[in-house]
């Protein structure tokens, strides 16, 4: 009998959609689940140990032949690890938050991939945003708002996405949809 291979799972959406927070909450209550430490140029944010989620680089040292997959968003780069392939192909499963532009070169390389989108409306975005109080200034906090704004057109457009996970105001909910469809799959 062949040993079934993992599954990849990609949260898109915009940011302060949740992916983060929800990806820990499945991490910690899913042991079949795995998320890698990614490497990043992005300075750490406040609370970010870096241990767990990413591993902070110098952009001189950033070289995207060395990962599986690499990507820049809002001028940082990104490094996926080789050890996702590994994951998957012991029969583990992976979740990842990612850029939606890295949903083709997974689907090509991996034989189950599911893609989930995160979805807040854009006033809750806004609020989000502005708790956070990461933006320099009105114009980038504009420029996040209408990113958000184009990858909900774009997933309308699209015919990529299996799930859509509504998170305005209710973290638990979103979780326990997201719990419910990622446990139906491994």
């Amino acid at each position: 009998m062949d040993k079934k291979e993992g599954h990849i799972f990609i949260l898109i959406g915009p940011t302060c959609s949740g992916k983060t927070t929800l990806i820990k909450k499945i991490v910690k209550k899913t042991p079949k689940i795995n998320t890698p430490v990614i490497d990043t140029t992005r300075e750490k944010r406040h609370g970010e140990s870096g241990s767990n989620e990413y591993n902070y680089i110098n952009f001189d040292d950033f070289n995207s032949s060395n990962y599986l997959f690499s990507y820049k968003c809002h001028g940082f780069c990104y490094g996926l690890p080789h050890s996702i392939k590994k994951e998957i192909n012991n029969g583990n499963s992976v979740i990842l938050g990612l850029s939606r532009n890295l949903i083709k070169p997974f689907k090509e390389m991996f034989k189950f991939v599911s893609v989930i989108y995160i979805h807040s409306d854009g006033e809750v975005i806004r609020q989000r945003l502005l708790l956070r109080n990461r933006d320099k200034n009105e114009e980038e906090l504009q420029k996040r708002l209408n990113n958000a704004h184009e990858k909900f057109l774009w997933l309308q457009k699209q015919n990529v996405v299996d799930v859509v996970i509504h998170n305005n105001d209710d973290i638990k909910a979103a979780f326990e949809k997201l719990y419910d469809y990622v446990w139906g799959k491994i």
